[in-house]
């Protein structure tokens, strides 16, 4: 009979053990702001973004930020063993921003009630970006997708365009080469301020018009010009605001 009770007890204990295994969370999941992310599998001092907040699931604009609690966003979606993240779907943003930070998609990206949405724009920080950021868009006919000058003209290039593109004439940059945000304006200021971008053993200083960085960036009133375009249909005239260090 004792016997009988110690393997009754056993049994309960492996079940238990089971059942919380199977519930926990394998990701061990961090909700900040808008997002969801987590930190298996990345580098040390980085995370993936793995999905959207209940507030981020209503914002109208979604900006995937260059860091989140003082860790870079370097990723979307994660794997743990067998285990995806499973897709990261967007259901109401109407403008949707990804900083050149992203270097990698594990997971796929998707929108919901797609068809219920006019216009949708997304914006494509970066140069050499991976396409799989931008891939999700090409069935839908209502996505406009804006990329740099530089990733514009390799998309057109060199793709089969299955998208609708078009060449940002906002460009942030890093430093003097590598490009960090896009958006598009014309006659106005700009749409979205960009979060603000790291560098290891630096303090990010404002945005600046020159490479010189000698003339401050005013969002409250510095516009964009309206387009210009050479004889090959070609942006003459984009605006490029450089990121300062110290």
């Amino acid at each position: 009979m004792y016997k009988k009770f110690l393997l009754y007890v056993y049994i309960i204990f492996m079940l238990l053990i089971i059942s919380a295994c199977n519930n926990r969370d394998p990701f061990d999941s961090v909700v900040s702001g808008d997002f969801v992310y987590t930190r298996w599998s990345m580098a040390e001092g980085e995370i993936a973004i793995i999905g959207l907040s209940d507030e981020g699931i209503n914002k109208e604009t979604l900006i995937f930020p260059s860091t989140l609690d003082g860790y870079r966003v370097t990723q979307i979606g994660d794997k743990f063993g067998l285990k995806d993240s499973g897709t990261l779907f967007i259901e109401k943003a109407l403008n949707i921003y990804f900083t050149s930070s992203i270097t990698h998609v594990v997971t796929s990206i998707d929108y919901k009630n797609i068809d219920t949405i006019a216009e949708i724009n997304v914006f494509v920080g970066g140069s050499s970006i991976e396409s799989r950021l931008y891939a999700w868009t090409y069935p839908y006919s209502n996505i406009n997708v804006y990329l740099s000058a530089y990733e514009y003209s390799n998309v057109i290039d060199d793709e089969i365009v299955y998208g609708r593109f078009v060449c940002s004439n906002v460009e942030y940059y890093l430093d003097n080469e590598h490009v960090y945000f896009v958006d598009h304006a014309e006659g106005k200021t700009v749409n979205t301020i960009p979060p603000i971008p790291s560098k290891a053993g630096y303090v990010f200083d404002g945005w600046y018009k020159d490479e010189s960085l000698n003339q401050p960036w005013n969002f409250d009133e510095d516009t964009i010009p309206n387009k210009e375009f050479d004889e090959q249909n070609s942006v003459i005239n984009i605006t490029k605001i450089y990121a300062k260090w110290k």
